[in-house]
């Protein structure tokens, strides 16, 4: 039953040519390089290790994990080993009811003091190639995301790339006044 879990999870594992960005002196740079990610959140939990281990063999270099070091903190390990980036995405909630009336007292400072503890964990557990994503559209109102947007410079502090993903974002949708993006 596992190996059929697996086989069907791996049709479905996502493998992407990714551009990362992160700001400097107030600019942003954007750097293309031959790095595969993939991501796996809606595998099993106990399918994602191995999945993440056969990507990184056939040459994923990235592990996008989009439950911010939460589904399963063992990924750290597989990072290690492989020398592989890691990317600690935050997000509130689970994806089925994320959206459901998010609430923060200050997203920018929680999201802040959440990716900062991840990248200390990765850092003790030997990762070193840390890219933090504040989770644009992961459980945050249009509002939310907009701050997170307008204060990426503070998450220059936790010393690591940033990556902003934005693609299929109904946030935009809603800046342009519900017209199709």
């Amino acid at each position: 039953m596992l190996i059929d879990k697996l086989h069907h999870w791996s049709k479905r594992l996502f493998i992407e040519c990714v551009c990362y960005m992160h700001l400097t002196n107030n600019a942003i740079l954007i750097s293309q390089q031959e790095l595969f990610s993939f991501f796996s959140y809606h595998v099993e939990i106990c399918c994602i290790f191995l999945i993440a281990e056969e990507a990184l063999k056939l040459g994923a270099s990235i592990i996008n994990d989009v439950s911010g070091l939460q589904k399963d903190p063992s990924l750290i390990k597989l990072a290690a080993k492989y020398d592989a980036h890691y990317v600690i995405m935050h997000a509130q909630g689970n994806p089925k009811t994320m959206q459901n009336a998010p609430t923060y007292k200050n997203v920018v400072e929680e999201v802040f003091e959440f990716l900062e503890e991840k990248v200390a964990f990765a850092n003790k557990n030997d990762v070193t190639k840390v890219i933090v994503d504040v989770g644009i559209g992961f459980g945050k109102t249009l509002e939310h995301n907009l701050k997170l947007l307008a204060h990426l410079d503070n998450f220059q502090k936790i010393g690591v790339p940033i990556l902003v993903g934005a693609s299929r974002k109904s946030m935009i949708g809603k800046i342009l006044d519900g017209r199709a993006v």
